[in-house]
């Protein structure tokens, strides 16, 4: 769901909990800049994080969605096949 006023997204976790993502649209660069921010704040590889998501080895913050949603991009519509994410499923169980 898009809240078109704010452009955020929000998602729904199995615990009900609700967690808003702001909606935005992004340059392959601009996606690039934030993959690098990341990286940077949380020391390991986009492709580290995505290993871990993937896994279920991290939490559900709002900086990982974030970043999950970039990997997911990059992966989708720039072909960079190491940053898949799988999308979870409604009800799927998260680690927060």
């Amino acid at each position: 769901m898009v809240d078109q006023k704010q452009q955020y997204r929000t998602f729904k976790l199995a615990n009900g909990q609700e967690v808003k993502v702001e909606a935005k649209t992004l340059t392959r660069k601009d996606i690039e800049q934030e993959l690098a921010e990341f990286e940077a704040k949380y020391g390991m590889t986009s492709e580290e994080f995505a290993t871990k998501w993937k896994n279920r080895k991290l939490e559900c913050t709002h900086d990982f969605l974030n970043w999950a949603m970039n990997c997911k991009y990059m992966a989708r519509v720039h072909g960079v096949k190491k940053l898949s994410i799988p999308s979870r499923g409604v009800g799927e169980e998260w680690k927060i």
